[in-house]
């Protein structure tokens, strides 16, 4: 464990920072116990890792110390990172400065997170799906259970790069006409679609609305059909009628994080319609940024859907890796559907 940690008085508010290290033993937990970000505190001298009093230089100093007092069954909070503050700085105006970032250390714990989130009510919730270093835990070991808790509370609003998903409460108004839904990380942005200012929700038509599809977020969209594998993501919608002279319209992108690697894994994603037995193929494209450098851009992707027009149509999605997986798939996605008729988008 090496020298016990120093000791300092914890200020009334911590900017909280994010990286992939350790959060919350929860047992018994109150929210008072996860501290509201603070921009005042952005780059400034409290910008290490404090668990409850004790506070670290870094993520891998505080680590030992985290999952000893988890396993003592004592609460641990993880609170900030030095090395992601200047990134954080620079999202605060995409969305209110108070938020709460939340990791979980031990995935039992999730579900009375979530529930204790539920009755705090902070008005957005950044979200990550990576527990702690080095963990073998998955998303549906640990994010599973807490997102349910939460589902019927919050909307997804966006991510932060690629690994961190903000959350905002479903009664809150939203602070701008568009929502950017992040697959490139923070150099980069896929549309996704643009919400009601009034409600935070899409401007749909009554049974014209598509579900919506975010890679990785699925739990949140109940009404999707859902079948992950280690190299595929299959997504079903809900049955829709086709109206006349409709088209889908989204941007395919493949993050950065992929073509830079020293290794080459193509992408394929897939649009299909089913009406009864019938099975049309809108689109079957691969993206490779290895061998293509064309494909590191965002490509927008507009298709007629005029063979099922009329008709009640059930669209399915598949993204899968071309060569066997070594990274996740949510690093390459799409951004949300949006249906469109006569030029006018009537569902999304």
């Amino acid at each position: 464990m090496g020298a016990p940690p120093r000791r300092r008085t914890r200020p009334p508010a911590l900017a909280i920072g994010v990286g992939t290290a350790a959060a919350a033993a929860l047992a018994g937990i109150s929210l008072g116990a996860i501290f509201r970000a603070n921009p005042r505190y952005v780059g400034g001298p409290r910008a290490g890792v404090w668990v409850g009093e004790s506070e670290f230089a870094t993520i891998e100093a505080s680590v030992p110390f985290l999952r000893a007092k988890a396993a003592a069954g004592e609460p641990a909070v993880f609170l900030g990172h030095q090395r992601i503050l200047p990134f954080l700085a620079g999202q605060l105006g995409r969305y209110p400065a108070e938020f709460w970032l939340v990791f979980v250390l031990r995935p039992d714990e999730a579900r009375r997170l979530g529930e204790a989130l539920v009755r705090d009510r902070p008005p957005w919730i950044v979200y990550t799906e990576t527990p702690y270093l080095n963990s073998l835990l998955t998303f549906t070991d640990f994010g599973r259970p807490l997102l349910e808790a939460i589902a019927p509370h919050y909307r997804f609003t966006r991510t932060l790069e690629d690994q961190f998903i903000v959350l905002g409460r479903v009664d809150a108004r939203p602070t701008a006409d568009r929502v950017a839904f992040d697959f490139l990380d923070a150099r980069g942005t896929a549309e996704a679609a643009v919400e009601d200012v009034a409600t935070g929700l899409p401007r749909l038509t009554g049974a014209a609305a598509a579900a919506r599809v975010v890679v990785g977020w699925w739990l949140l969209e109940p009404q999707l059909a859902v079948d992950v594998q280690a190299d595929r993501v299959r997504l079903e919608y809900p049955q829709i009628s086709v109206p006349e002279h409709a088209r889908v319209r989204f941007t395919l992108s493949v993050n950065p994080a992929l073509w830079r690697a020293p290794f080459s894994q193509g992408v394929r994603f897939r649009l299909l319609g089913r009406d009864g037995a019938r099975k049309v193929v809108f689109l079957d494209r691969s993206i490779d940024p290895w061998q293509r450098p064309e494909d590191r851009a965002p490509q927008p992707v507009d298709l007629d859907l005029g063979p099922l027009a009329g008709t009640a149509v059930r669209f399915t999605w598949v993204t899968e890796s071309i060569a066997p997986s070594v990274l996740p798939l949510p690093r390459a996605g799409w951004g949300r559907p949006r249906l469109v008729v006569a030029e006018r988008r009537c569902a999304g």
